[in-house]
């Protein structure tokens, strides 16, 4: 941190101008920055855990493709929408094992506490 240093995403005023750099702000306050994984942050319908909307030609879920065709068939079937949802699960699944862990030490801490 100094005068003249990049702004890095990392929420701290690295050129000491007195604020952050520009893509450090949540625009549309879905709570991804710009900077990071909001590849729309003037939508807050757009973000890496958002459904693909398919035929709207917009990439929703920040994944780097619009309306997919392994996810979009071409009838707009359910099949699609299933996809996505089982994508977003995995990826939210893969917290479930730290969650847990966490949630128990907390327990068996509060227990040798009392």
């Amino acid at each position: 941190m100094h005068p003249g240093a990049k702004e890095l995403c990392n929420g701290v005023d690295d050129d000491c101008d007195g604020s952050k750099g520009a893509d450090e702000k949540d625009a549309d306050g879905d709570g991804y920055l710009k900077c990071k994984d909001d590849c729309d942050d003037a939508n807050k319908a757009v973000n890496p855990l958002a459904s693909e909307v398919c035929g709207d030609g917009a990439d929703n879920d920040c994944d780097g493709e619009a309306d997919p065709a392994e996810i979009c068939d071409a009838g707009g079937g359910d099949e699609g929408g299933c996809a996505v949802s089982a994508a977003k699960g995995a990826r939210l699944g893969a917290l479930a094992l730290p969650l847990a862990l966490a949630l128990a030490l907390l327990l068996a801490h509060r227990r040798t506490v009392k």
